[in-house]
């Protein structure tokens, strides 16, 4: 009997998955990897070239004491930092701009000019140049912004010619000192084609305006339009929809007959300015399909989307106009993520997306999907980054407050998890001196709790293994799992199997812990081929983690008739 015993000791195996590197979501089980999560949602991995614990995301707060700031759609996001080091974060929804005053960027003010038209529907775009901010919806004239501080700030057309013609940018981009466009309509006739750009550091002057003509005819064969130009300091981008150049030389007069012009890739492009997103020596973004690439500069794209194979192919990716209207980005700052949202659930109607896909952009690995209540939940129309006047950054998304279909007029701020920090008070003196009490303590600020929630709602937090010890002729009986985690909070523990469906097998609570590492254990039964274990917390009170996940089994050899 002891020699039996032993035997079947023997015969049980432990399988874990993590410390992760990413998110692998296919249907191929014999390209997963312990070390990478078959899906998650609203986590992210803080270093996945080493591999590290997955973490969840916090909260997002509504700005406006919960109040709709614009009626209609979410147009634009983006922070202008003026020479000085002003910092002016702005608004765009419904025709109409909004700027923050406050330090937590949580109220704002309706400051648009008179003199000039935002279209109501369209993508807004910003450019900062210098001192000066340029806007540009792709319907009316692209406008300078200036007097930003007041209220209603200045608005001045830019005129493009001589004649003063009625004209729209597609897209506009800094490169050089100067404002360059990708042209829409000049006269009411189509330039699709063409690019034209500004002096150095005068956005209204040059174009082709008297004495100028600093405009260019991009051709190739079957006259594809270019659809997004972006400046970075090698080259000038442009992407047509499956094709992407690149133009490097002084900005000029003579840039057409002074410059470099390579042909970066001809099978790939994008038809979404609105998805483009640059870190560092990389641009991200997002083809006319919707699926994420990223581009080394002076380089051939990478498909990061191999990834996500498995959402791709859920995606209503044929609908490529569609897809162009909806897609929006954002680059988080305080984790180095790209998240963009390419896909709307009824292409029929054109709503905006409800998910975006996130990668961490120095690896460019995807990390999985972000929401805000759910995979159907909050309307994503536009996101971006605003910075605050306390030195910090907020993903900031506009949309619904209620599920969607839903309507727009809402902000939402990512909560940063810092906020719990302590400040200490100082006076303005230059430089700053510390308050102290009469005993001589450093006065401090009160603590600000994180939040975990999104508007009161639990987070759709979720992390699921591959399939553990997959192979072709072994079948595994699992009688228990082991989650290691650095929240005392309980969490959900389902599995599935080829033979069987997702089955929640426990509500395990966490032990004591004297080192903020809690483990729970969840017993099972559970038969089948490729164990996927999936975890959600049932609450959050603090940073929610997972590190390792771990069940312990027992093989035996599959039969024919096995699933």
């Amino acid at each position: 009997m002891a020699a039996v015993a032993a035997r079947r000791r023997a015969l049980r195996q432990t399988l874990s998955a993590g410390p992760w590197r990413g998110v692998r979501d296919t249907i191929e089980p014999f390209d997963d990897s312990p070390d990478f999560l078959v899906d998650a949602t609203n986590i992210y991995i803080p270093d996945p070239d080493g591999g590290s614990a997955a973490f969840g995301r916090s909260g997002f707060r509504l700005a406006n004491d919960g109040n709709p700031i614009y009626t209609g759609k979410g147009q634009c996001v983006y922070t202008h930092v003026a020479v000085d080091g002003t910092i002016y974060p702005f608004i765009v929804g419904g025709g109409h701009l909004y700027r923050s005053d406050n330090p937590g960027v949580t109220h704002f003010t309706d400051v648009t000019p008179a003199g000039v038209t935002i279209d109501p529907i369209s993508r807004v775009k910003m450019v900062s140049l210098g001192d000066v901010l340029i806007v540009s919806d792709g319907v009316n004239r692209p406008w300078i912004a200036t007097n930003l501080s007041a209220t209603p700030i200045t608005g001045t057309p830019i005129q493009y010619d001589a004649a003063n013609s009625a004209w729209s940018a597609h897209d506009i981009t800094a490169y050089g000192g100067a404002l360059f466009a990708i042209l829409h309509e000049v006269a009411g006739v189509d330039r699709h084609s063409d690019i034209s750009w500004s002096e150095p550091g005068q956005p209204d002057t040059g174009w082709q305006q008297l004495d100028f003509d600093n405009n260019w005819t991009l051709q190739q064969t079957g006259q594809s339009p270019l659809f997004a130009i972006v400046g970075t300091n090698v080259a000038l981008y442009y992407f047509r929809e499956s094709s992407i150049g690149a133009i490097a030389g002084a900005v000029g007069p003579d840039l057409q007959t002074t410059s470099s012009h390579d042909a970066i890739s001809f099978n790939v492009g994008t038809r979404a300015w609105a998805g483009i997103q640059t870190f560092g020596n990389h641009i991200y973004f997002a083809d006319a399909l919707g699926r994420p690439w990223r581009l080394p500069l002076g380089g051939t794209p990478e498909a990061i989307w191999l990834n996500m194979r498995h959402q791709v192919e859920q995606a209503p990716i044929q609908f490529t106009s569609i897809t162009e209207q909806v897609t929006t980005s954002a680059f988080e700052r305080n984790q180095n993520l790209y998240l963009v949202a390419p896909w709307t659930q009824t292409p029929q109607t054109g709503a905006p997306p409800t998910e975006a896909f996130v990668f961490d952009t120095r690896s460019g690995r995807y990390i999985g999907r972000w929401n805000i209540k759910g995979p159907t939940g909050v309307a994503i129309e536009a996101m971006g980054t605003l910075l605050d006047g306390l030195g910090g950054s907020k993903l900031v998304i506009l949309g619904s407050r209620a599920t969607a279909p839903a309507p727009g007029g809402w902000l939402w701020a990512l909560d940063p998890i810092s906020s719990a920090v302590k400040s200490f008070i100082t006076t303005q003196a230059t430089p700053p001196v510390n308050l102290t009490s009469e005993g001589g303590n450093r006065i401090t600020t009160e603590a600000s709790p994180s939040l975990w929630l999104d508007d009161g709602a639990l987070p759709d937090i979720m992390v699921q293994t591959t399939r553990l010890g997959y192979d072709a002729d072994v079948m595994w009986n699992v009688d228990r799992c082991t989650v290691i985690t650095g929240s005392p909070d309980p969490i959900e523990v389902a599995m599935q199997t080829t033979a069987i469906p997702q089955t929640l097998v426990g509500v395990p609570s966490p032990g004591l812990s004297a080192d903020d590492t809690f483990r729970l254990v969840v017993g099972c039964s559970i038969a089948g081929r490729g164990t996927q274990v999936r975890i959600k917390p049932a609450n959050i009170t603090t940073q929610w983690m997972i590190d390792r996940i771990a069940i312990v089994a027992v093989p035996s050899q599959a039969r024919p008739e096995d699933a």
